[in-house]
C-alpha cells in the first residue's frame, strides 16, 4: 500500500524551466556516464530533508483555416513532499473551439505512527478524508530517495555520456516512446536532480509540445495539513 500511494502521487507531469544562461561555460565530457551520475544522485537524496516539484505537460493544435478546431491541453502540477507529509496538486485545462474546462485536484497524505491519512479535494467538492494503517512493521514516514520517482536507472544509460559545464551536469535520453528526448540537468555541487526537459524532434508545425520538471530542495520541511483543512474534512469510506 505504502509503494502504491507514493507511486500514485509521485507519477508527476512536467514544468516550463528557464534555459542556461547565456553566459555559461561550453558543455565538455563529465567524469561519468548516465548510469553512474544517476546512481550518484540518489545517493545525494539520503541527504534531503524535502523537495518541491513544478510542472507542466501541455500540446497545442491551431488550425488557422478552421480555428474551431484549434486544440489545447495544460497539465500543470506541484508537489512537495517531506517524510512526514506530501502535498500534490494537478490542474488540468482543455480549451477546444474556444472552450476551456477545468479541473483540479489536490491531496495531502501525511504520517502519524503508523497511520497513513489523506485529505483530497476535487474541483470545488468540500475535502475529503480517510486513514489506513500502515502495514509494514516500522514504516512510519515518507522515505525521500524511495519516493522521488522522477530519476530511475536503465541499462541503457551505461553508454550515455554526461557533459558539464561546471555549473550542472547534463545528459540526453530517448523517451520510452521514441517520440521525444529527455534532457536531465543536475546541480553539479550537490548532484541533485534539478530539471528535465523534453525535445520534440519533427513535430508538425501546428503543433506544439512541452514536457518539463523543475526541482528544487530542502525548503519545504514544515510541510503540514492545514488545520482548517483537518477541522473541515468529511471522512470517506
Amino acid at each position: 500500500m505504502f509503494k502504491k500511494i507514493t507511486g500514485l502521487v509521485l507519477g508527476i507531469a512536467l514544468f516550463t524551466m528557464c534555459p542556461l544562461t547565456a553566459a555559461a561555460a561550453p558543455m565538455v565530457p563529465a567524469p561519468y556516464t548516465a548510469d553512474q551520475l544517476v546512481d550518484l544522485s540518489r545517493a545525494a537524496l539520503a541527504g534531503v530533508s524535502s523537495y518541491h516539484v513544478d510542472s507542466v505537460e501541455s500540446t497545442e493544435f491551431t488550425y488557422p483555416a478552421t480555428p474551431q478546431a484549434n486544440f489545447s491541453y495544460v497539465e500543470t502540477s506541484q508537489l512537495t513532499a517531506t517524510p512526514s507529509c506530501i502535498y500534490y496538486q494537478v490542474v488540468e485545462s482543455v480549451t477546444t473551439g474556444g472552450s476551456t474546462e477545468t479541473k483540479t485536484v489536490e491531496r495531502y497524505t501525511s504520517f502519524e505512527g503508523n497511520t497513513l491519512k489523506e485529505y483530497t479535494h476535487n474541483n470545488n467538492l468540500p475535502w475529503g478524508f480517510r486513514s489506513r494503517p500502515v502495514t509494514q512493521k516500522g514504516v512510519t514516514s515518507f522515505s525521500m530517495p524511495d519516493s522521488f520517482s522522477l530519476l530511475k536507472k536503465n541499462a541503457g544509460q551505461a553508454a550515455i555520456p554526461v557533459y558539464t559545464d561546471g555549473v550542472v551536469y547534463q545528459f540526453t535520453e530517448q523517451a520510452s516512446k521514441g517520440s521525444s528526448s529527455l534532457v536531465y540537468t543536475f546541480d553539479a555541487a550537490s548532484l541533485l536532480l534539478i530539471a528535465i526537459h523534453a525535445e520534440f524532434p519533427g513535430t508538425p508545425a501546428n503543433n506544439i509540445n512541452r514536457m518539463e520538471y523543475v526541482i528544487t530542495y530542502n525548503m519545504y520541511d514544515n510541510l503540514a495539513v492545514p488545520a482548517e483543512i483537518v477541522s473541515a474534512a468529511i471522512p470517506v469510506s
